[in-house]
């Protein structure tokens, strides 16, 4: 069952029925992509949003935390201030997606693709990094302490002022250099 709480602002008619119709079918992954879902409430980990189409989606301070957002594809979605904290995002696209200032908090991104993200300011303390591709990513400020980076590849990605106490398997690293575009 999924608890939708919606906002008086941010979403707008035809986002929340394109949202409806796709729940009906739940054999068919959700097509949401370009959706204006500022602010909306999605709770906890009975919303599946496996393999779904966020792609260029408005996700801007949207609560995800603990949902289950496996395959899903969020190229360029805004997840600007989101929540995102025990998510799981294990091969996630999320290629170009503005992740500035989001709560990844013990998120699960085992081999996301974050290539070219935008994580400035973004808390992932804690979450697993494993395989994730970081190329080319900004994460300036961000915070990973205690992350798991294990055979992640951070080639051309910035983290100045980046907190990495704690980082776990950093010795397995992938760094070569390459040209961001």
């Amino acid at each position: 069952m999924l608890s939708l709480s919606l906002p008086t602002w941010g979403a707008d008619q035809a986002d929340l029925q394109k949202f409806n119709l796709k729940q009906k079918d739940e054999s068919k992954p959700l097509d949401l992509s370009g959706a204006d879902l500022r602010n909306y409430k999605l709770q906890g980990s009975q919303v599946s949003f496996k393999n779904a189409n966020l792609s260029h989606a408005n996700l801007h301070n949207v609560d995800l935390s603990a949902v289950d957002l496996s395959l899903a594809d969020l190229t360029q979605a805004d997840l600007e201030n989101a929540n995102l904290s025990d998510t799981k995002l294990t091969h996630a696209n999320l290629q170009n997606a503005n992740l500035i200032s989001a709560n990844l908090e013990h998120a699960d991104l085992t081999h996301a693709n974050l290539n070219h993200a935008s994580l400035f300011s973004a808390n992932m303390s804690s979450a697993n990094l494993s395989f994730v591709d970081l190329t080319c990513a900004n994460l300036n400020d961000a915070n990973l302490m205690n992350a798991n980076v294990a055979h992640a590849n951070i080639s051309s990605a910035t983290f100045v002022n980046t907190l990495t106490t704690d980082i776990q398997n950093y010795e397995s690293v992938i760094d070569n250099k390459t040209a961001c575009e």
